[in-house]
């Protein structure tokens, strides 16, 4: 999946588990695709449906856009897998990942924040 379906079949899993989901203009999202409320705590998310890994760019527009949706955290979800150089980025700015193994602990509802 990529782009908008992929948003979606996740934003479906998060309501599905009662996560409060807000969906972002299709452009101009400012790096961010979909806002969580999760036990009271807004997350950015920037969601890559990618065959190919994800980079820092994506850490780090997750990360500027924490601020524009006034999220305390971030995330990128991506259906393939991430760079070392994203991972490193992630940690150092406390950035959740979640690639495409850690999918299915999110449809049974684990979610790591």
């Amino acid at each position: 999946m990529k782009g908008v379906e992929f948003e979606d079949f996740l934003a479906s899993i998060f309501q599905a588990h009662g996560i409060l989901v807000e969906t972002t203009p299709g452009s101009g999202d400012h790096g961010v695709d979909l806002v969580l409320t999760v036990r009271g705590r807004r997350i950015a998310v920037q969601v890559k449906g990618y065959e190919k890994k994800v980079d820092n760019k994506a850490i780090q527009q997750a990360y500027a856009g924490m601020n524009i949706y006034l999220c305390k955290d971030s995330a990128v979800i991506t259906n393939s897998s991430f760079t070392p150089g994203a991972v490193t980025l992630a940690r150092s700015n406390h950035c959740y990942l979640i690639d495409g193994v850690g999918i299915p602990s999110l449809i049974e509802g684990r979610f790591p924040f």
